[in-house]
């Protein structure tokens, strides 16, 4: 079943948290990750250190297990290739809605380290 698109809601910015990587094969597997995990999310709000993606809960198990098995395969591979970056879920319980929180900027990291590698692998599920 295709996933209808989702919009953002707050732009990143040009400074952020996900370190380029120099392998092309880490590179396509970030990409990769990415847009597994772009298909769930509802909203992207800036963080003053990060960013924050919104998923819904879904009804479907299928769904949630999917849902969790993204989430999961991104945190871990961020944590091996950018390891300055922590990771939160937070809860809403009354919209049946979670985010995940992606921070670790250091104010010393070069101009080149954007967010917006992110957000470029997952510009086909933002429009």
């Amino acid at each position: 079943m295709r996933r209808p698109r989702t919009r953002m809601t707050h732009y990143v910015g040009t400074r952020g948290l996900v370190s380029p990587l120099r392998d092309p094969a880490l590179t396509l597997r970030r990409s990769m990750l990415v847009n597994g995990l772009f298909k769930y999310v509802e909203e992207i709000q800036n963080l003053d250190v990060g960013y924050a993606l919104r998923f819904r809960r879904s009804h479907d198990r299928h769904d949630r297990e999917e849902l969790i098995g993204a989430i999961a395969d991104y945190i871990i591979f961020e944590s091996r290739n950018a390891p300055q970056l922590t990771f939160e879920v937070v809860e809403e319980p009354q919209d049946k809605a979670f985010w995940l929180h992606v921070r670790g900027i250091r104010s010393d990291q070069d101009e080149g380290t954007s967010t917006s590698i992110l957000l470029d692998s997952a510009l086909p599920y933002l429009a």
